[in-house]
């Protein structure tokens, strides 16, 4: 986009920003190429006039938040053709729409009161098909552009229309279920079997005659069948029917033609059968649960800075790995690069604090996932650097050893001279100087060291290292030993990167390290990471900061899906990546690069280290460890902001000059990178589980998987023979703590006729399903 059309573009969005304020429409405001926001804490975000354009970047879009912030404002969004076809007949008329070319029509605006819970419905295959959106959402309104490139526009530009909050979220239920059923309509010779019996369940469900033919009729028109109008005949002969008491098909039927799983969903939609003894809106949101892991924020090549995506992106296709690996390696790839030869001032006037710009990140994940080979072709340019200064430092030593014997000769020449001198009594000549340091070996990677060498290296290496562990487990349950503390605690000193460290030997004498600084990165399984927590989150021995320094941490969802990609690699994202890893790396020590914040940036730091100090010094409710672990996050943002910083500075060719300010769109991309890496630090600290619930996350996982339908017994579980569920007492423990967390709810005790224990029959949180999707 020419400077001219992001011009355009913002003078547009600040125009439907300002109308909509006066409108009482509070507005926020959302990045290009995304479909919400990245501000901190933007469902609280109530901007004036005067703070738009400060709020609001030359690219970015606008969105409209929902719910109570606006008025009772409503979106019903519509993620299909076929529930775009349907709302107009169900929804209630409104006059203001929205879409896209190609969506036209996807957007339905009210206003509800009472104001309906958000609720999204979604296909059995998980593709969203309908969505109604309030309290804590937002839309993206036109004009502003769709992820996908296409213009947002109004259709219809009156009022939102006020209606009952009950009633749109029935009508919403209605599009959804009719779009389900649309999109798994039979073909010929069985479409009218499934009218009727799609009658017979809805008027089973106590629905009128004239409301059933209008769903069923308009099922089957969204569905192409020619014959739509008769099937409201159906409706009428299986109202008949029923009415005179006599048999009709209903919703096993339907389901022997669409599919169990399709009826069952279009049955939560609608709230029939067993949802009317306890109503969706009534349950809780079901809490995680064992191996249920909390969400995590997707990742977005966004977050990285420009000249960084495309080696992520390659590796990642290429591997069909989640991005998240690639990128943390990446990220503290680059902060080994610099280490000391940077510093980072984070505050405008203090400058005492000053952060090196080292990290240490881990990747989880199980094992056969490509952790490895990721790391392994995200680092090669490192050893490409190592490998260079090795052939430099070998050649060094040959002209090294060919001085030092030139020297050694000019050393015995003296000599003679010396002692013909002192026999013939003339001045005896002047002493040749063969003192020689030999040259230096300099270093960038290691991956198996002691750390009395890592500290030898680093006394001729003062710009720091990177240490890479393929496998953490081994590295960290190794310190935990006896004997090792003296260990344990130079990495729990070298992670500041500006603390001196001695190290005493008998026979190797005292060498003695400035500032001892290493990054250090390695993957790690689930299964050993939840061993080693255990003593960590209960406040063991082993609680004392070491795994908090993990900054980078990611535990993104495994990935279900997997393409064949055979291509080489991309040459050009790889050496961009190498000349920036070279380039940082050949910066001096002597004289770093020292960068601080710019004025925009700078008040973007304020504001959010007051929301960090506010979850580590109040009363969060998070668990002592996270805590610890979101309190190391204080220079992780500054960290992140000089990394990206340099990075892009680098790639552009632009000359990192003796102060460097740090930008307001790198600072944007860190507090993004830090808000994301928050999630899945929640999801590391919350891994660590009792065996009780350790088998509720076990049953919460088949129940999840539809092993069981709506209801189902005790004795259904533990006859299973599951791990932790074997047993009478260990089901209901696991079902107990599934209680609690609101995934089933006991229904029914009642007496077996033959005597013996009551048989406990459990119904499962309709939202269980839901969340499924």
């Amino acid at each position: 986009m020419t400077v001219a059309k992001k011009q355009l573009h913002r003078d547009k969005i600040l125009k439907q920003a300002r109308l909509s304020l006066k409108k009482g429409r509070f507005v926020v405001p959302v990045p290009a190429g995304r479909k919400g926001p990245r501000l901190t804490g933007w469902t609280n975000l109530r901007l004036k006039e005067n703070q738009l354009t400060k709020y609001f970047g030359e690219s970015d879009n606008v969105g409209w938040l929902l719910g109570e912030a606006s008025g009772n404002l409503c979106d019903v969004d519509l993620d299909c053709r076929a529930a775009i076809l349907l709302a107009k007949r169900f929804l209630p008329r409104t006059k203001r729409i929205h879409g896209r070319e190609g969506k036209s029509g996807s957007h339905w605006w009210y206003r509800a009161t009472p104001l309906p819970n958000p609720v999204k419905f979604t296909d059995v295959d998980g593709t969203c098909l309908a969505e109604l959106r309030t309290n804590g959402q937002q839309t993206l309104i036109p004009p502003s552009i769709h992820p996908n490139g296409s213009l947002l526009r109004w259709e219809s530009v009156g009022e939102p229309s006020s209606v009952d909050g009950e009633v749109l979220r029935n009508a919403v239920s209605r599009v959804a279920a009719g779009a389900l059923l649309k999109k798994h309509w039979p073909g010929e010779g069985h479409r009218h079997d499934a009218a009727n019996a799609l009658a017979g369940m809805l008027l089973r469900a106590g629905w009128k005659e004239d409301g059933v033919a209008e769903f069923v009729e308009g099922v089957a028109e969204a569905a192409g069948d020619e014959e739509s109008r008769q099937r409201v005949q159906s409706v009428v002969s299986t109202a008949k029917k029923l009415g005179a008491g006599g048999r009709a098909t209903g919703a096993p039927a339907l389901a022997a033609i669409v599919g169990d799983d399709v009826v069952s969903r279009v049955r939560q939609f609608l709230r029939l059968g067993l949802a009317t003894f306890v109503e969706t809106d009534d349950w809780s949101v079901p809490a995680p649960i064992g191996d249920d892991l909390p969400a995590v924020e997707a990742f977005s090549a966004d977050l990285l800075p420009s000249s960084f995506r495309p080696l992520v992106e390659d590796v990642s296709e290429r591997m069909q790995t989640p991005p998240d690996y690639a990128a943390a390696v990446a990220v503290v790839a680059l902060a080994g690069c610099v280490s000391r030869r940077a510093t980072m001032q984070p505050k405008a006037k203090d400058n005492s604090w000053l952060v090196v710009p080292n990290l240490w990140g881990a990747v989880v994940a199980p094992p056969g996932f490509m952790k490895t080979p990721v790391l392994n072709a995200v680092t090669s340019p490192l050893n490409h650097i190592e490998a260079f200064w090795r052939a430099q430092h070998e050649e060094e030593l040959t002209e090294f050893a060919k001085a030092k014997g030139e020297a050694t000769l000019r050393k015995e020449v003296w000599r003679q001279q010396y002692k013909e001198a002192l026999k013939k009594g003339v001045d005896v000549p002047l002493e040749p100087d063969d003192s020689m340091a030999a040259p230096v070996q300099r270093r960038l990677v290691t991956t198996d060291s002691t750390f009395e060498k890592l500290h030898e290296i680093l006394s001729e290496n003062p710009a720091g290292l990177l240490v890479i562990r393929d496998e953490l487990s081994g590295w960290l349950s190794g310190l935990d030993r006896e004997g090792r503390e003296g260990e344990r605690g130079f990495f729990l000193q070298a992670w500041s990167g500006d603390m001196g460290y001695t190290i005493d030997r008998i026979g190797r004498g005292s060498i003695f390290v400035p500032a001892v600084c290493l990054s250090l990165l390695g993957n790690i399984q689930p299964t050993r990471l939840r061993w080693y927590l255990a003593d960590t989150v209960r406040g063991g021995a082993n609680d004392d900061g070491l795994f908090q320094r993990f900054q980078i941490m990611v535990w993104p969802d495994t990935p279900r899906s997997w393409a064949p990609v055979d291509r080489p690699p991309d040459g050009r994202a790889l050496g961009l990546a190498e000349r920036i890893f070279s380039q940082l790396a050949n910066l001096s020590v002597d004289d770093p690069v020292r960068l601080r914040f710019g004025k925009g940036a700078q008040e973007l730091f304020s504001s959010w280290l007051a929301v960090l100090e506010g979850k580590v010094r109040g009363d969060s409710g998070l668990s002592p460890a996270l805590v610890g672990h979101l309190s190391k996050y204080r220079s992780l943002m500054p960290t992140l902001s000089a990394l990206f910083q340099l990075a892009d500075c680098v790639a552009d060719g632009d000359s990192l000059i003796e102060q460097n300010e740090v930008s307001i769109e790198h600072a944007q991309q860190a507090v993004a990178l830090c808000n994301y890496l928050e999630s899945h630090a929640r999801r590391v600290y919350s891994c660590v589980l009792s065996p009780e619930r350790r088998a509720a996350g076990e049953l919460a996982r088949h129940i999840k998987r539809g092993v069981f339908t709506e209801t189902f017994a005790t004795r259904d579980v533990y006859l299973k023979g599951w791990s932790g569920l074997d047993t009478p007492d260990k089901a209901r423990s696991a079902l107990g703590v599934l209680e609690d967390a609101a995934w089933v709810h006991k229904v029914e005790v009642r007496q077996s006729p033959v005597g013996g224990r009551p048989s406990e029959t459990w119904m499962i949180n309709p939202k269980v399903k839901q969340a499924r999707t």
